[in-house]
């Protein structure tokens, strides 16, 4: 096992209070701003960070091809454009908290796709811990449902933000796979993240005909917010984390933050902890934490060269 180093420590611990936060500074986003065009000046901010970093980093520039330029789009299109227009419209309809403990369960559609796409082996346990998880959401979602003065809006967010969860984990394991053809990691995330902004920045003019800005002080500390810290500086340590300790102690990381986030909730949108949401939520980190590889494969993907990439044996991409 890798030594945690305290700086190590510094980095898992601003990721975790980054991603507790994230999805309540999402809501404050959208208090100045359409739900598009907050994705749309989050993405586009954050990805000239992302690419600033990259070339201070000095990494080669990623041949121009239309293969490469399709790996681009799609990893844009399914990660950061329609991905986040259901996130962002789910957190409409439901507590940032509650979108935040729905999507630490992305560990098992990883699972399942991976299996399903790169050929990974599907671990019982990763079955094992959907089930769990299956249960914790009975318990949980109907009280939510309830909870709320339009139970439709609630149920409508309930499901997007679970389409969310395969959209996000079809790019990921996609995204994955350029990875593992050599596509640098660095210049793949952030031209894709720019792709996801220029995507909602378009069908935000489309639907409102116009474009929705705010020169409140407070949308511009939230769009730098959003857009340095929840998108390049998340990305980025995020990264060094997977490759130091292993893609599945890494994924630790989202169990934690829903912790955070759900307090927030309570403090910020005025959650209640109730019996089925207590009980519901701990069984779903349960079921998350049942997911996870057991023990953090030895080998690392070398963020320094993309070409020489080394894979774990029980898995067929990079880790």
């Amino acid at each position: 096992m890798t030594n945690v180093l305290f700086l190590d420590k510094i980095k898992i611990l601003t990721i975790v209070l980054i991603g507790g936060t994230g999805f309540l500074a999402v809501s404050f986003h959208m208090n100045y701003v359409e739900k598009e065009f907050a994705i749309a000046y989050r993405m586009l901010l954050g990805g000239v960070f992302i690419i600033a970093f990259t070339l201070f980093k000095r990494r080669p520039f990623p041949k121009i091809t239309l293969s490469n330029v399709m790996k681009i789009l799609i990893s844009g299109l399914f990660l950061y454009a329609i991905n986040y227009l259901f996130v962002y419209q789910a957190i409409l309809g439901l507590p940032s908290g509650i979108c935040t403990l729905i999507t630490a369960a992305i560990i098992i559609p990883n699972a399942i796709l991976g299996h399903l796409i790169l050929g990974t082996k599907l671990k019982i346990r990763t079955i094992l811990g959907a089930g769990i998880s299956f249960i914790g959401l009975v318990i949980l979602l109907p009280g939510d449902l309830f909870d709320f003065d339009v139970s439709q809006t609630a149920t409508f967010s309930i499901i997007i933000m679970f389409s969310s969860l395969f959209i996000s984990s079809f790019g990921t394991v996609i995204t994955s796979k350029f990875m593992r053809d050599g596509l640098d990691f660095y210049w793949l995330t952030g031209l894709s993240v720019l792709t996801g902004g220029v995507f909602n920045f378009i069908v935000g003019y489309l639907i409102h005909d116009s474009i929705s800005w705010s020169m409140e002080p407070g949308h511009f500390l939230v769009w730098g917010y959003m857009a340095f810290f929840a998108t390049a500086v998340t990305f980025i340590l995020y990264m060094q984390i997977v490759n130091k300790f292993g893609a599945g102690n890494a994924s630790y990381i989202w169990i934690i933050a829903p912790a955070i986030a759900l307090n927030l909730s309570v403090v910020f949108e005025g959650m209640e902890w109730t019996p089925d949401r207590i009980i519901g939520s701990i069984i779903i980190l349960l079921g998350s934490l049942t997911s996870l590889k057991k023990k953090p494969s030895k080998k690392t993907f070398d963020l320094k060269n993309t070409q020489k990439v080394t894979y774990s044996r029980s898995k067929k991409v990079p880790v």
